[in-house]
C-alpha cells in the first residue's frame, strides 16, 4: 500500500502536466517523448505548445529520478 501511494504522489506532477493545455497533444507529445506514439494531432487541435512540452518533460524527468 505504502509503495502503491509513493508511486502515486510521485505521479501527480506528471498528471497535473498532461491537462496543462487542450487534450491530447501533452499526452501525445509525452508518448512520442517515449517511442509510443507520434506527437502530431488533427486540426482542429493544435501541437503542445514550447512552454508545455517543457513542462512536460521536467515532470517527466522529476518522475523518472523518483524511480
Amino acid at each position: 500500500m505504502e509503495e502503491a501511494r509513493r508511486a502515486h504522489l510521485a505521479l501527480l506532477p506528471v498528471y497535473e502536466a498532461m491537462f496543462i493545455e487542450p487534450s491530447p497533444a501533452p499526452v501525445k507529445f509525452a508518448m512520442s517523448q517515449k517511442g509510443r506514439a507520434a506527437a502530431s494531432v488533427r486540426l482542429p487541435l493544435v501541437p503542445a505548445s514550447e512552454a508545455a512540452r517543457a513542462k512536460i518533460l521536467d515532470a517527466i524527468r522529476r518522475y523518472e529520478g523518483a524511480l
